[in-house]
């Protein structure tokens, strides 16, 4: 996007480039359009979606698949039941949180591995948390309907669009 609104290669952050700025305005703005979703996806970075590819998004994110699953902390597990269970919640508005690891490095792991959508929002007071919200709960607000394409059609079609993908091949 950066490059596509600066109009030339960027090096480094498009932070630092004078048009920033103007950068930044076109990402608040799709951030709002109901046609776009927003998430750290290839490589980590902040990847755009449009809403033609949601359901192979939903199918790969929702598919449980051993990559996903395979290591994942007690924490994280517990803050994916939590997430399960309600639907969507916020991290400040957590409550009863036991655990000695902080609940955004447990949102950190479920976030790299597609088992919430998580998205950063500004509190009232200010200050920044994350908001996660399970993939049930995200298809049916979209109005994605029966049936998701397969796991292994979905993850073909994601991956000629977005190489780096976290995913394996």
């Amino acid at each position: 996007m950066a490059q596509l609104v600066i109009g030339a290669p960027v090096r480094g952050s498009w932070w630092s480039h004078p048009k920033s700025n103007d950068v930044y305005e076109v990402l608040e703005a799709l951030e709002d359009s109901p046609e776009v979703l927003q998430m750290k996806l290839v490589r980590g970075k902040l990847t755009l979606l449009h809403r033609s590819v949601w359901p192979e998004l939903v199918a790969v994110a929702s598919a449980r698949e051993p990559w996903q699953m395979r290591g994942l902390s007690r924490t994280a597990r517990a803050l994916l039941a939590r997430v399960e269970g309600a639907g969507t919640l916020r991290l400040d508005e957590l409550e009863g949180w036991q655990a000695a690891t902080k609940p955004g490095d447990a949102a950190r792991e479920l976030e790299t591995r597609l088992l919430v959508r998580t998205r950063e929002i500004h509190t009232e007071s200010g200050r920044h948390t994350k908001r996660l919200e399970s993939w049930s709960a995200f298809r049916s607000g979209a109005g994605l309907s029966d049936p998701l394409p397969s796991s292994a059609t979905a993850k073909k079609t994601l991956g000629e669009l977005l190489p780096g993908a976290p995913w394996p091949r």
